[in-house]
């Protein structure tokens, strides 16, 4: 005779291997799931007593089980929208540019402006697309974006209306020019922004394909929760909609970026943005602060000079920065900055240092994000200040990139120092990992890979900073332990265990069953949320 049920589950999972997160109970073979929280973990026998007529059972065949990842930094909103742009992957020279926006424009023959990207920013380094782009498109405005974000190309009506086309350059932006003063259509940092500002907000139904498509991107990734680190409204509104509708199957932590200049003002409006967006599925929860740019181009802020002089242009000024993390520690943001740099790094951990000795010492884990030079005196302060260390492994090998320009502005001893994940784990900085898509895949196996060992996830060869590499355990625990600290969300995301939400990926194979090297090959059969099932079809529901 079957026994009373002693638990009442809508979905049962039986037959994994459960990699649980939780250190009270680190393996499990089976977990219950009740209106969306896991309500037991054990074995399949002590199952049984969940299993009614209307539960769900799910048999993973012996498959590994994890929690649903945190992605703490990327850009799902816009990445999704950029299927409707110019896609430049591949055009490897200005003529390939131009034919593939002439090519849209033909396509779009509405498009009030000309978007698209990523450009080569290896093969197209030292080009001036200025003439090109006017040539062809007059005064069609045209936008296109670099692989890294923090540069772009334009035309002349481009500047013209971003208002460039004079010395007037906005602070912290640069409008490149030439040997003979020039206009040469590359842009920088505030200079982007300026005309982006002037760009066409795009239609509800632009953003809504864009969301929709980003989260079938998540869902195949096995991604659960996102930090997007630079939202706006355009996007909140989306993410609503989809949530009204029922299509938001990931939760979405939104930052919402502050430009120099702005202050406490607009930390008062994205504080009234924080009251309006904070359901579980999504919070607009802190402040995005580009305190500098890239290393390539010497925007990244640096102690040392890099190669024929400078240190990178400053962004805030440290009165600016105090300004606005004590407008945000009193609205209860979080702060979530863009620092590459070292002295960006240490500007940041000063910033929350001088917070500290005004307002007291509180739990408020600002983010530093990327984190591509750390000074080794300023490591421990992470774990002092509670400051998290937001790690996008998948830059940390010497790939073309580092080799072509990183290299020739810090040298190849500085760059070899770059990334420096195993410091700051050694100094306990609390680690949480993101990939920053678009910039790089979505994907968080080819990045878990590189963390570990250091080399092309595509074609080991040589490592960056040997030594630097974390174990597979640590970068497991960032992207899903770290990730739920890092959105103040270690209480109920972030591990499979009672009283926390049924959100979970179900693998093709066991990560620590295999080569380090076939770690970026791992697959996600399943992901859920809220214990919500989405695969690719071969969901078993009887058992």
């Amino acid at each position: 005779m079957a026994s009373p049920l002693d638990c009442v589950a809508d979905l049962v999972v039986i037959g994994a291997q459960v990699v649980t997160m939780n250190a009270a109970q680190p393996r499990a073979e089976a977990f219950a799931v009740a209106d969306g929280v896991v309500v037991r973990v054990g074995s399949d026998a002590e199952m049984a007593s969940c299993r009614g007529p209307a539960t769900v059972v799910y048999n993973a065949a012996g498959l590994t089980v994890l929690p649903g990842f945190v992605d703490a930094h990327a850009h799902p909103g816009d990445s999704g929208m950029e299927a409707g742009f110019v896609d430049l992957d591949g055009a490897h020279s200005m003529e390939a540019v131009v034919a593939r926006a002439t090519a849209w424009r033909a396509a779009h023959p509405d498009a009030k402006w000309v978007q698209g990207g990523p450009w080569d920013g290896i093969a197209l380094a030292s080009v001036a697309p200025l003439a090109a782009l006017d040539a062809e498109f007059g005064t069609t405005p045209v936008f296109l974006w670099s692989e890294d974000g923090h540069s772009a190309w334009v035309n002349t009506a481009a500047l013209r209306a971003g208002r460039l086309l004079t010395e007037n350059v906005p602070r912290g932006g640069q409008v490149v020019r030439d040997a003979s003063g020039g206009l040469t259509g590359v842009i920088r940092e505030a200079a982007v922004d300026a005309v982006t500002a002037v760009m066409p907000v795009p239609t509800a139904d632009a953003v809504d394909a864009g969301i929709t498509s980003a989260l079938l991107e998540l869902r195949r990734y096995g991604i659960t929760s996102v930090i997007e680190a630079s939202s706006d409204l355009s996007l909140l509104a989306g993410w609503r909609r989809a949530e009204r509708a029922g299509r938001l199957t990931a939760r979405v932590f939104a930052a919402m970026p502050i430009d120099l200049g702005e202050g406490a003002p607009a930390v008062a409006r994205v504080a009234k943005l924080a009251r309006k967006y904070r359901s579980e599925r999504l919070r607009v929860n802190a402040i995005k602060l580009f305190v500098d740019g890239v290393v390539e181009p010497k925007t990244a802020l640096m102690l040392d000079p890099y190669i024929g002089g400078g240190t990178g242009p400053v962004q805030f000024e440290d009165a600016e920065l105090d300004e606005l993390f004590d407008s945000a520690d009193a609205a209860k943001l979080q702060i979530h900055a863009h620092a590459i740099g070292d002295a960006a790094v240490r500007q940041v951990l000063d910033a929350e240092s001088r917070l500290v000795a005004r307002r007291g010492p509180a739990d408020r884990r600002p983010i530093l994000a990327h984190l591509e030079f750390v000074s080794p005196v300023d490591a421990p302060r992470f774990a002092t200040l509670g400051a998290i260390a937001d790690l996008q492994a998948l830059w940390a090998y010497p790939d073309p990139y580092v080799t072509a320009l990183t290299v020739p502005v810090v040298g190849e001893a500085r760059a070899n120092a770059a990334y420096p994940f195993a410091m700051l784990a050694k100094a306990g900085a609390p680690l949480a990992a993101g990939s920053d898509w678009s910039v790089t895949t979505l994907n968080p196996w080819p990045a878990i890979e590189v963390a570990v060992t250091r080399r092309d996830p595509d074609a080991p060869g040589e490592v960056l900073g040997v030594g630097q590499g974390l174990t597979l355990d640590q970068i497991v625990a960032a992207y899903t332990l770290g990730g739920a600290h890092a959105i103040f969300a270690d209480t109920w995301l972030g591990q499979i265990a009672p009283g926390f939400k049924a959100d979970f990926v179900v693998l093709d194979r066991d990560p620590w069953a295999i080569p380090t090297e076939e770690l970026s090959d791992v697959k996600v059969k399943l992901t859920a949320v809220d214990g919500e099932l989405f695969s690719r079809g071969f969901v078993d529901s009887g058992n």
